[in-house]
């Protein structure tokens, strides 16, 4: 094969990758495709192919182009990444065939040494790179200089003004979007107040942190923060607790900032020892916790409907959309056996829900979170009570709302008068590298 017609037919072949996944074709890079493959140095080739195939399994769940940040998040969450990606196997049939495809091309029809001069090869694939890679870090040095004029909040310090009885159990729910279904399978809970709300961010390290520490910027964190709710509530007299379902692992990031020398009772469920319970290892968990005379505040942060949502008992589907609705039904399930064990203690409750973000599960072709969307930063926030319910609480429009009314319930202050107009959501970075916007709450 003449290297003008394997030229032809190794751009032909990325290029109808591109359209197959993306729907589209850059002629720019077709043209870059080319001028490279006439080189005819095999292993230049197979490097190209191996990005153009790693972008393409990208972009086939989540419908979307990288950014330098998918990169980080990648190398910080390998397990999760591996873990969702061989459950969605099939999904990628089309990358694997286009990249054994081009790899029979270059291994059958480029010699095994390069026969024309190395720079020239060189050059041309370096201004590739340059041309692929240079435009992600364009946003990456404007939110740099933004980062640097944030300016460190100086916290007051919050005293208690009451010494509230009432237990208080915020349960932190994982990928749980708002739509019909969930808002069918919820309202089966007949909580006493029932909406949607914004999330602080698209993704798990972010939102907690921020949400347990009532703030709405991640560059505001401290592992010593005041407004810490665990903090407040060792302050004001409670008895305080955190169960996950998600491993240490998982919540490496989140872990500097949950201040755990104020939790009297702290355990995390590992990937391993997780099954068959699944979440229902937190109810057993928050069962067995003291009964004392303090007032309890305790946190159970589920696994939920984490990708590759296969966190239920029984069988699972091969259709994902069907085993995300299984741990709904899941979870739904779990908050039901918590409000009926806690209308048996005969202790003044209020149980709250929200979850840290959404999740796209196919719609329009996307998948997962991490991205700036409607799906994923609005989420289901309830609350069920034994008792009545604090004023303003059906007020609560944002994640920042949220925490602000659990300082008020926690002993602090007056209720927030919560007349949010705006909210900020953040991106996956704690370093608030990836940005945020700005919504409009309705």
């Amino acid at each position: 094969m003449t290297p003008f017609l394997f030229a032809v037919l190794f751009s032909t072949l990325l290029s109808l990758g591109e359209y197959l996944v993306k729907g589209s074709v850059q002629p720019l890079y077709t043209i870059l495709y080319f001028f490279l493959a006439l080189q005819r140095n095999r292993w230049i080739l197979i490097l190209l192919v191996i990005i153009t195939f790693l972008e393409q399994l990208f972009y086939t769940y989540f419908a979307r182009p990288w950014h330098y940040s998918d990169y980080y998040n990648f190398f910080t969450h390998t397990t999760e990444t591996f873990e969702t990606f061989f459950a969605f196997l099939p999904l990628f049939w089309k990358p694997f065939t286009l990249f054994a495809l081009s790899l029979f091309l270059i291994y059958y029809y480029t010699p095994a040494a390069p026969k024309t001069k190395k720079h020239h090869a060189h050059t041309v694939f370096l201004v590739f790179i340059a041309l692929l890679i240079l435009p992600q870090f364009r946003p990456f040095m404007e939110i740099r200089e933004l980062s640097a004029k944030t300016d460190p909040v100086a916290e007051t310090p919050l005293y208690p003004t009451r010494h509230p009885k009432t237990d208080i159990i915020f349960v932190i729910g994982e990928s749980m979007k708002y739509n019909p279904y969930v808002t069918q399978k919820l309202r089966q809970l007949k909580p006493d107040f029932f909406t949607r709300i914004i999330s602080g961010a698209t993704n798990t390290d972010v939102s907690v942190s921020l949400l347990l520490n009532a703030k709405t910027n991640p560059l505001h964190l401290s592992t010593t923060s005041r407004t810490n709710l665990f903090r407040l509530a060792r302050e004001n007299g409670y008895y305080t607790a955190y169960i996950s379902s998600q491993s240490e692992k998982s919540i490496q990031y989140i872990k500097p900032y949950l201040q755990r020398d104020k939790i009297d009772f702290c355990k995390n469920f590992d990937r391993e020892n997780l099954a068959p319970a699944y979440d229902m290892n937190l109810f057993e968990t928050f069962t067995r916790l003291p009964y004392t005379d303090k007032p309890r505040f305790i946190v159970l942060h589920q696994i939920g409907e984490h990708a590759p949502y296969l966190y239920y008992p029984g069988a699972k589907s091969d259709d994902p959309v069907e085993n995300y609705k299984r741990c709904v039904d899941y979870s739904v399930a779990l908050y039901q056996k918590l409000i009926d064990h806690l209308n048996t203690l005969k202790r003044p409750y209020i149980l709250l829900y929200t979850s840290d973000h959404g999740e796209f599960t196919g719609e329009n072709g996307r998948r997962g979170h991490n991205t700036f969307a409607p799906t994923i930063y609005q989420v289901p926030f309830f609350t069920v009570t034994n008792t009545r319910l604090p004023k303003n609480i059906t007020r609560i429009k944002t994640h920042h709302d949220l925490s602000r009314m659990l300082i008020y319930l926690l002993g602090y202050g007056e209720p927030p008068e919560l007349n949010t107009t705006k909210t900020i959501v953040n991106g996956t970075m704690l370093s608030r590298e990836d940005g945020y916007i700005e919504v409009t709450v309705e």
